[in-house]
């Protein structure tokens, strides 16, 4: 376990996963910008930004407690247009996006 800061932590599960989630983007979405919470800066596209946060929670995480989750939002032309927030204890995915209703 690593530390960011005088309080953050910093744990392999975060590498791992932030590992997964920008090579999956890259795959996908080739030439977007990556905001991600522990690498910082992936350079790209300003008009296609990701903005991941691969263990949010680390420290609930790194103590056992069953409350952290995996969050990524994507935008725009600087317009924040989907988000979405993965639970992994409970299997849980919500997903937000601009202009669509609940259903």
């Amino acid at each position: 376990m690593d530390y960011k800061g005088a309080i953050d932590l910093v744990t392999e599960i975060d590498h791992s996963s932030e590992e997964l989630v920008l090579g999956e983007i890259q795959r996908l979405f080739p030439g977007h910008q990556i905001v991600s919470e522990e690498i910082g800066l992936v350079p790209g596209s300003l008009d296609d930004q990701w903005f991941v946060d691969p263990l949010d929670g680390t420290v609930n995480y790194a103590h056992g407690i069953p409350f952290f989750s995996v969050s990524i939002a994507y935008a725009h032309a600087g317009i924040v247009t989907l988000g979405v927030v993965y639970d992994p204890m409970r299997d849980e995915l919500f997903a937000a996006e601009r202009g669509r209703e609940r259903t």
